[in-house]
């Protein structure tokens, strides 16, 4: 007995001993990296830092273009933002300028920032370009938005009466300019929902993306769709060039941006998980967790933002509090857990945009402020691009504007309203001088073929021809165009039609009409850079709304059922191989050793690289399959699809096949007018009873020359 006591001892001494070995591994795990407030100590050795100490530096453009002054007085106003905290002492205004070389002394620019004078400067004579750097003042370094505007005053003759409005008095001010803003470090920030999308995107940067989207390597179908919703979301506040990445945990080996890690606690396996322990973020019952922190390493730091729940699905179903302006106006505070997700009422189609509705305010154009600022409008993916849209203004102008009579071969005033780059001029005197009315309603055109051009409208208003005709008048505000905010664009809208054209796009796969659902197809072991790919189809679409009714399918989920009654698109290499192998006698184009062969349609083989084409669904006929592929299956070269979905969005083209050549170029396959599918001859779904009917003629030539023969025969016989 007191032998086995003495053995039973024994290995409880082993157990306890072994746990005390295995102990700090089981601790490091957890705990990942320290944890201070809402700081994570990293090791620097997967930090890469920029080497900034106690503030953060940005640069800030002031235009993406160059801003021309023009005339004696003239002037132009810019807008940044500081999102959170204020800027720090050191921040510079560096203002670049050109400007006439026959500009004589006394010329000058001023700078107001809040409507306060800020500097003055007289242009030096002896060049005709200045660099003018300015520390910031302190009111200036606020939090929230804040104006700068530039008047410029020039003269170029020494004569008392000189005509200041020859178009050589001018000067320009480079899209170079900008701000260098010092801001407090981000460590000592609080309540950092408040200010989403902010960090992870930084609108008036020369990079307005700061940060990438990761994903577990393992992520399911739901965190994928999540994923998507985001990045869609996100880069909508990008610029246009740019766009936020999604990248798989494995492929982060050093963490030098702002991170959004989106997924469950368990699906991490590297850094994140690391850094998930660390957090110690707590999950609950059917609710979606927001939580961010500071990450630092020496003396950096960079923001992370934990989205993450019980299960993915949850995920995917209330990411729309991160993707919708209505609710993220609402979030506050570091860290959320969200039960509910609010109905929104559903997106209703609208014929008239009114001015104040799209942030365009009332308009004041005068002598001394003579230019607007030029305003973008998102157009809806239900306007209707095939038919012309109208801008309606409501004006009015100052007594001696309207009353005035035109003396003699002088111009009256004139509003110019520029659309798209091209000018609509508004005779003032004309349009004003008869009507009895403090207002009246002006209707400009505006062409379908500008509307198809960009996803967007630019509006500008200038006024022309207010100071009187005479020289030494000075300049004054009593003479002024009034433009009021209850103007409105109107356009025509879309019916939802599911068709097997690229006229109608994105139609059937978006639509605020139809509750149509969509499934993007994807192989198991979808490649991070086909995501990023079939970010650019979504992203490029300019609709917020595409992936509403959306669904994302494994090909190892695929069977027979799961896509009846679906519209589908297709992505890649994958998708292409699997049509080639199981659906191609349902195709419209024609297979031949492994690779499409597109001669039927028009199309070059040889030269054709990438090809996107509409048709009937091979699962379900009364649904629409689009198809956005390699035109050789087996190619290793990167499949990118910028350039066609460029196209599409930007021509809606009357075709239901379109092919990018290795040198860029895109062909299409006409249809015509009012054309859904045009399949040739050799191409028709049914492509057994095709190939069928050389051997039906050549069984009937057979049948009949034996019929002939054994005439012959028989009557050679008997003869």
């Amino acid at each position: 007995m007191r032998y086995k006591m003495n053995k039973l001892f024994q290995r409880l001494t082993i157990l306890v001993l072994s746990l005390l070995l295995i102990l700090p591994s089981i601790t490091t795990e957890a705990v990942g990296f320290p944890l201070q407030g809402r700081t994570i100590q990293l090791n620097d050795d997967i930090f890469q830092s920029d080497g900034s100490e106690s503030s953060t530096v940005s640069i800030i453009n002031l235009t993406a273009q160059d801003q021309v002054l023009e005339g004696m007085a003239d002037n132009v106003e810019f807008f940044y933002e500081i999102p959170s905290g204020s800027g720090l002492d050191g921040s510079m205004l560096n203002l670049i300028v050109q400007y006439s070389e026959l500009l004589q002394e006394g010329s000058t620019m001023t700078v107001y920032i809040d409507d306060k004078p800020f500097h003055s400067e007289a242009l030096q004579m002896d060049r005709q370009a200045m660099e003018i750097k300015r520390p910031l003042p302190t009111e200036a370094l606020s939090e929230g938005f804040h104006t700068i505007r530039v008047n410029f005053y020039g003269h170029i003759s020494e004569e008392l009466c000189a005509d200041l409005e020859n178009p050589a008095n001018w000067l320009m001010i480079l899209a170079e300019s900008h701000l260098v803003m010092h801001t407090n470090d981000r460590s000592d920030r609080i309540n950092m929902l408040q200010d989403y999308p902010y960090p992870f995107i930084q609108r008036q940067q020369a990079k307005t993306v700061q940060s990438v989207l990761v994903i577990p390597d393992e992520a399911s179908a739901s965190v994928i769709l999540a994923a998507l919703k985001l990045t869609n979301y996100l880069s909508h506040h990008a610029s246009d060039q740019e766009e936020i990445m999604i990248v798989r945990e494995s492929e982060l080996n050093m963490i030098s941006t702002n991170i959004i890690a989106l997924g469950k606690q368990e699906d991490w396996t590297g850094i994140i998980r690391k850094v998930f322990n660390a957090a110690n973020v707590k999950v609950e019952n059917e609710n979606l967790v927001v939580s961010n922190y500071l990450i630092r390493a020496s003396a950096e730091s960079k923001q992370i933002m934990f989205i993450t729940a019980l299960k993915d699905q949850i995920i995917s179903d209330k990411i729309t509090a991160l993707t919708t302006d209505h609710f993220v106006k609402q979030l506050a505070g570091d860290q959320l857990s969200i039960d509910k997700i609010p109905t929104l009422a559903k997106e209703e189609k609208a014929e008239r945009h009114v001015f104040q509705e799209i942030g365009i305010a009332n308009q004041t154009l005068t002598e001394a402020r003579k230019k607007s600022l030029n305003y973008f409008f998102q157009l809806p993916s239900y306007v209707d691009v095939e038919q012309d849209g109208t801008l309606h203004l409501k004006i009015r102008a100052s007594k001696p504007l309207a009353r005035s009579e035109r003396r003699g071969n002088e111009d009256g005033a004139e509003l110019v309203v520029i659309i798209n780059e091209i000018p609509h001029s508004i005779d003032i005197r004309e349009q004003l001088q008869e009507s009895e009315e403090s207002f009246v309603n002006v209707e400009i055109p505006i062409e379908a073929e500008q509307i198809k051009k960009a996803p967007y409208l630019t509006i500008q208003f200038e006024a022309i021809g207010l100071g009187e005709p005479k020289i030494c008048v000075p300049v004054e505000d009593g003479r002024w165009i009034f433009v009021h905010e209850e103007s409105y664009l109107q356009f025509g809208t879309r019916e939802y039609r599911t068709e097997s054209n690229f006229k109608t796009w994105p139609d059937p796969f978006v639509s605020i009409d139809s509750n149509d659902e969509t499934v993007f197809l994807l192989p198991n072991d979808v490649p991070t850079d086909s995501l990023n790919q079939l970010q650019r189809i979504i992203l490029r679409n300019n609709d917020r709304n595409f992936l509403d009714n959306v669904e994302i399918i494994f090909e190892k989920e695929l069977n027979e059922t799961n896509l009846l009654g679906k519209h589908v698109i297709i992505f890649g290499r994958f998708g292409l191989n699997l049509l080639l192998t199981t659906y191609q006698d349902q195709l419209i184009v024609d297979v031949e050793n492994n690779r499409l062969d597109l001669s039927s349609f028009q199309f070059v083989n040889e030269t054709a690289k990438h090809v996107a084409w509409l048709q009937p669904s091979v699962w379900d006929d009364s649904k629409i399959m689009a198809v956005f592929a390699p035109v050789q299956a087996q190619t290793t070269e990167p499949f990118l699809i910028d350039g066609l979905i460029r196209y599409i969005n930007t021509n809606r083209p009357n075709t239901n096949i379109i092919v990018e050549n290795n040198n860029g170029q895109i062909f299409t396959h006409q249809l015509k007018e009012g054309g859904t599918v045009a399949i040739p001859d050799s191409t028709k779904r049914d492509k057994g009873q095709v190939k069928l009917l050389p051997l039906i003629i050549f069984a009937g030539i057979f049948i009949f020359s034996m019929a002939i023969f054994i005439l012959l025969y028989q009557k050679k016989r008997s003869s």
